[in-house]
């Protein structure tokens, strides 16, 4: 396959690293989880919120990349990401209520090991499916065992940046975004960092600057210099020392704050290093030719990376229950593991409801739908 030229799409080899990347953080937040449920024993490394900041990257890239590439109307760009996030939020609370109820109704002592079990009532089925679980309009904690409080966040940055990127009406955006920030608080916007330095990443990509001089030396540069960054941070204490002053910034005392909260000035650190790794391996790979894998290879990869979204919401709930039907987490990393290769395998097929979510949308509220969906 030729180069990709400037503007255009990203090429097979750096799509497949990216459908890696995202393999690689849902399933270090599964196994993380796995260590967190069962208590005193740390089985995994405390990876798991490190794991979402590199989530948050590659939603700010890949939001950024395709909005644009097809920049159009903030309608177009609503429907785009309210198909994208309910044709599989919709699903996975459904998953997740059966997941937990089955649960509950093997083992009812299950629910006084993961009391969360019991979280899926009428109300906070209605703060998870209108995406409202954070305060103060509701609980961050989420619903049953779905870690929603980080999508709660990611849909927020998706309002800041049609008002900020898309929205033609400056004066009203900006008005909207102050009310915003004042009636949610500062706390969701906290792990925002990330998620901009993502976006500010995937201009540069765009701009061409990843093609102009010599791309090989910047890229081993930032991929190098982003990992070393990436491992100092986290392996230094790091997080330690700086929970306390962000948590001096962030206000803690009278007032709830969500743990992960604490450690913002960490994560923007780390957000940061993960984009340059992130930016630097795309650059090496920028230009390359062909693709890295056989196209069924490929493919095969490419629906195992679109099983994410699903395994990142649903994991939770499927090990809790995993774990009551073999009476136990007997065989180390069984439970998880399973748990991964179940939701990825066939995650893809929730996953692209979106794209008839989509069409029904563009067509419902009159507008011409694309010719490619990103």
């Amino acid at each position: 396959m030729a180069p990709r030229p400037p503007g255009s799409r990203l090429n097979p080899h750096q799509s497949t690293f990216l459908d890696f990347l995202r393999i690689a953080a849902a399933s270090a937040v599964c196994f993380h989880h796995y260590s967190s449920l069962q208590p005193g024993v740390q089985a995994f490394p405390n990876v798991g919120q490190e794991a979402a900041i590199v989530f948050f990257v590659l939603s700010g890239f890949i939001i950024m990349l395709t909005t644009t590439e097809g920049r159009g109307s903030v309608g177009d760009y609503s429907i785009k990401r309210a198909s994208r996030i309910y044709s599989t939020l919709v699903p996975c609370l459904l998953l997740e209520v059966a997941f937990c109820v089955a649960a509950r109704t093997i083992d009812p002592s299950a629910e006084q090991t993961f009391p969360w079990l019991d979280d899926v009532s009428a109300s906070n089925s209605l703060h998870a499916v209108t995406i409202i679980n954070t305060k103060p309009l509701g609980d961050a904690a989420g619903f049953g065992g779905m870690p929603s409080w980080s999508l709660t966040w990611e849909v927020w940055y998706y309002v800041v940046f049609a008002l900020v990127a898309v929205a033609q009406r400056r004066v009203l955006a900006g008005i909207v975004l102050l009310a915003v920030v004042l009636f949610l608080g500062l706390e969701p916007f906290l792990w925002m960092p990330s998620w901009i330095f993502g976006s500010l990443a995937a201009t540069a990509f765009l701009r061409g600057r990843a093609g102009r001089g010599n791309a090989r030396r910047r890229g081993t540069l930032f991929a190098a210099g982003g990992v070393l960054a990436l491992l100092v941070a986290w392996s230094s204490g790091l997080r330690s020392a700086l929970s306390v002053p962000a948590s001096r910034l962030a206000g803690v005392g009278s007032e709830y704050l969500f743990p992960h909260s604490v450690g913002f000035l960490y994560f923007a650190i780390f957000g940061l290093a993960a984009t340059a790794a992130i930016w630097g391996v795309l650059v090496l790979l920028d230009g390359r030719d062909g693709r890295p894998f056989e196209e069924r290879t490929a493919a095969r990869i490419q629906r195992i990376a679109d099983g994410t979204f699903v395994l990142y919401l649903n994991h939770t709930s499927l090990m809790v229950l995993l774990y009551v039907v073999f009476g136990g987490w007997s065989v180390p990393y069984l439970v998880p593991a399973l748990t991964a290769g179940i939701l990825l395998s066939w995650g893809h097929r929730i996953e692209r409801l979106r794209f008839p979510l989509r069409q029904r949308l563009m067509t419902f509220f009159g507008r011409r739908a694309p010719a490619a969906a990103p």
